[in-house]
């Protein structure tokens, strides 16, 4: 998929970033960047039965459009794929923290959304890495473990709540 030339212009030149569409009620979009001389494409590889990432690719929040329900809830559904993803040791706590728990997402999540549900995820999610640093492995294991159900609770929670909102008015009609 290639990016609308308007958007391209608004990409940081150097850098090749891919726009992923969903539907067709509005465009939802996050940009993944790549290092230059590569395509976004390329940074993945058949090995197996599953896909592995070769190099990192940041998910920005901020690419996301539309009104801040729907962002919010593309935010918790991409964390409930990323507590997964963690649990299944697909993606590394430190690979988490680089790819969405990053310094921009975490200020984009505490302006725009504030929520604390939202902030807490966020939080819980740049801690991570930490745990296996401060903590004797087995006792790190054990709370990494716990701190992922504490994000895919909060997840649940924005999406029930977004479930509720947006029932509501239909139930009044």
């Amino acid at each position: 998929m290639d990016a609308a030339p308007s958007l391209s212009r608004r990409l940081r030149p150097g850098r090749w970033q891919k726009v992923i569409k969903q539907g067709t009620s509005g465009e939802k979009s996050i940009i993944l960047n790549t290092p230059p001389g590569r395509s976004p494409e390329s940074n993945f590889s058949l090995g197996g039965n599953f896909m592995r990432q070769q190099q990192s690719s940041r998910i920005f929040l901020s690419a996301a459009q539309g009104p801040i329900a729907q962002q919010q809830e593309l935010f918790a559904l991409l964390n409930l794929g990323l507590v997964q993803s963690l649990a299944s040791s697909v993606v590394s706590p430190t690979e988490a923290v680089e790819r969405f728990y990053h310094a921009e997402n975490c200020l984009y999540v505490q302006k725009h959304f504030r929520q604390k549900a939202a902030h807490t995820i966020m939080s819980h999610g740049v801690q991570l890495p930490d745990l296996f640093e401060s903590l004797p492995a087995e006792e790190a294991q054990r709370e990494f473990y716990h701190e992922l159900e504490i994000m895919r609770s909060l997840c649940l929670h924005l999406l029930a709540k977004r479930r509720a909102s947006s029932v509501a008015p239909r139930v009044a009609a």
